[in-house]
């Protein structure tokens, strides 16, 4: 099924593709071996950067345009494809997330594999967001299934350090994956979390109190009040446990 999925060029039949495969590894019997898995996540990594390059065409499509009237088009056109690429990528992490769940034992060369081509990438000060946020997906699922402490130390340093700076992100959706992290992190990974229990709780502390602006709108509000509920609720387990 992947496999006619990478002949496709339209992000939205891709994902469908791919949503069909989560749900066969969640619900079926199927039994996928340690080669498989490793072939799916190199494959989910060549769709990441197909969706990159296909962005990047948008925008430089926008770039070109010099009409207004055709800007405008063109900018509504870029928005449009740009959300197709969004739910592609969330598709994309569910899919990871299906595999840790179900496969814990035989993750651990794919989590290598994402950490070098798809994590590092998002976790660098430099980041663009939509690497950020799919690095950030990646290691909440990592954080709730797998477990922090069965990797590298050089790994879950960097992840660990990745969340906490995202808490505080000016960027909504991004502050609420990262709070909800926290969260997973709190619970699943108490350990490490008491390594770092100070920073994590004023890291929370203070993307709670982060001020709303009141030019955002009403999908940017949402994800503002997620966010900070977030961080409410990964305080709450810190009391919890």
């Amino acid at each position: 099924m992947l496999i006619v999925a990478k002949d496709r060029i339209d992000a939205d039949t891709i994902r469908a593709l791919i949503d069909e495969v989560k749900d066969l590894i969640l619900i079926s019997n199927c039994s996928l071996t340690l080669d498989e898995i490793n072939s799916i996540g190199n494959l989910m990594v060549e769709f990441i950067n197909n969706s990159k390059k296909r962005r990047e065409e948008l925008k430089n499509i926008r770039l070109d345009v010099d009409d207004y009237e055709d800007y405008e088009e063109v900018v509504d056109n870029e928005e449009f494809h740009e959300a197709i690429e969004d739910d592609l990528i969330l598709s994309i992490s569910n899919l990871f997330g299906s595999i840790f769940s179900v496969y814990k034992n035989l993750s651990l060369p794919l989590i290598n594999v994402l950490y070098s081509n798809v994590i590092y990438k998002g976790i660098k000060n430099d980041a663009q967001l939509t690497d950020a946020k799919l690095a950030v997906f990646i290691i909440d699922d990592i954080i709730e299934h797998i477990g922090l402490e069965q990797l590298p130390n050089i790994m879950y340093e960097a992840m660990t350090e990745s969340i906490i700076n995202g808490s505080n992100s000016n960027n909504s959706n991004l502050r609420q994956a990262c709070n909800y992290g926290l969260g997973l992190y709190i619970k699943h990974s108490q350990q490490l979390f008491n390594l770092n229990k100070g920073l994590i709780i004023s890291t929370l502390q203070s993307s709670i109190n982060i001020q709303k602006s009141n030019q955002l709108n009403k999908i940017e509000e949402k994800q503002f009040y997620r966010a900070r509920d977030n961080a409410i609720g990964a305080i709450g387990r810190f009391v919890e446990y």
